[in-house]
């Protein structure tokens, strides 16, 4: 017997549509497969306009985050099921259907300076690394930049002028953590509202590949 998955899809194009709305599909489905194979389905066979974002299929760019059943995932990772309603991570303006603008993220990157500045030229070449000095280097580092923490985050619903979401901060962390960095970055930090943040583990939960954004986040506040 051939099994279907019923799936409810956010629909909106900004340039077009006045208000958001959703379509409804019927797919095959079967155990094993994941969301990114529903909706890949729903372009190819039912509606060829869909807007969706994705390219690795392996969970490393970050590019596929959406909101399943009101968790945010990655369409490449999570699983399917037989119920499901698919929208774009929240706190984030839409683009057209399940992708998202990620602009004002890019430009938050931007103004941080994210990448390595030293005053002098090391001692000797190759540079010996004290690799226990890195360990908080690389966790933040294993961040993809998928947004699913950010879109989780009550602190940046709420008012994200003053909490730049913790994606930033995972970002920040890279460079805060890597004792080659010879810059300060505590007003970094500061101007992004490292100080605003609940505490309360959404981004944790959220987060694909099991980093602690919010550990993170802690750490930096207590450096600087």
């Amino acid at each position: 017997m051939n099994e279907k998955a019923e799936v409810e899809v956010y629909r909106y194009f900004p340039a077009r549509d006045k208000i958001p709305g959703y379509d409804f599909f019927e797919v095959p489905f079967s155990e094993g497969i994941k969301v990114l194979d529903v909706v890949q389905h729903i372009y190819r066979n039912l509606d060829g306009t869909l807007g969706f974002d994705f390219c690795c299929r392996n969970s490393g760019c970050g590019l596929c985050g959406v909101t399943v059943n009101g968790d945010p995932a990655l369409l490449c990772r999570r699983p399917a099921e037989k119920k499901m309603t698919i929208k774009p991570l929240q706190n984030f303006p839409v683009k057209k259907d399940l992708k998202i603008d990620r602009g004002r993220f890019k430009n938050q990157l931007s103004r941080l300076r994210l990448f390595l500045e030293r005053r002098e030229k090391p001692a000797e070449e190759p540079e010996k690394i004290d690799m226990a000095a890195f360990a908080d280097f690389k966790e933040a580092s294993r961040c993809i930049g998928c947004l699913n923490c950010t879109a989780a985050c009550p602190a940046y619903a709420e008012n994200s002028s003053h909490f730049k979401g913790p994606a930033v901060f995972v970002q920040l962390g890279r460079h805060f953590f890597d004792p080659r960095d010879e810059i300060s970055r505590d007003l970094m930090a500061l101007s992004e509202g490292v100080e605003h943040c609940w505490h309360c583990g959404a981004c944790i939960e959220a987060c694909p590949h099991d980093l602690r954004p919010q550990r993170i986040i802690e750490k930096i506040a207590s450096i600087e």
